[in-house]
C-alpha cells in the first residue's frame, strides 16, 4: 500500500483521519447505502477511482475504491444506473449510492465522513450559499 494516494484528510477532536485510494477489494460486497451527489463524493473523497460512460453493458460507471486508517476497505458506486437510463445523474443531485465493504463498518465510516463534510467548508453550506445569491438577486 506504500503507493497509496492521500485524498481525504479531516480532524476529529485530537486524532487526524486519512482515507486513502486502494486497489485492495476483492471479495467486497454491497454492505448500504448512502445518499449524496457526485459532487459531494468528489468534495469528500477525491475524484472517483473509477469512471467510464455511460454503456448499456457496464454495470458500474462511477466507483470509489478506499481504505480508512482503520485498514477498512470501502467501495462507493452507483450499481445499475437504469433509473437515469442513458446518462448519469446531474453532478449536484442526490443520488442512492451503493457502499461495499467487508461489514457494516464501511457504511459507518462512509456516512461519518459525509456528514463530517457539511461543516462550515461543507458541500451543503456551498449549496445553501449559492441558492441564497440566486434568490437574493433584484
Amino acid at each position: 500500500m506504500n503507493d497509496s494516494k492521500l485524498i481525504w484528510e479531516a480532524y476529529t477532536n485530537t486524532s487526524k483521519v486519512s482515507v486513502k485510494q486502494t486497489n485492495d477489494t476483492e471479495g467486497t460486497s454491497l454492505q448500504g447505502h448512502v445518499d449524496a451527489s457526485y459532487n459531494q463524493l468528489v468534495e469528500v473523497f477525491g475524484k472517483p477511482s473509477y469512471k467510464t460512460p455511460f454503456s448499456e453493458t457496464e454495470k458500474i460507471t462511477t466507483a470509489w475504491d478506499l481504505e480508512f486508517p482503520s485498514g477498512v476497505i470501502v467501495t462507493i458506486y452507483n450499481w445499475k444506473n437504469y433509473e437515469n437510463y442513458g446518462k448519469d445523474p446531474e453532478p449536484d443531485e442526490e443520488y442512492e449510492w451503493h457502499v461495499g465493504g467487508y461489514d457494516q463498518n464501511a457504511v459507518y465510516l462512509v456516512k461519518n465522513a459525509l456528514k463530517q463534510s457539511k461543516g462550515s467548508n461543507g458541500f451543503v453550506d456551498k449549496m445553501k450559499n449559492k441558492f441564497s445569491r440566486m434568490f437574493d438577486k433584484k
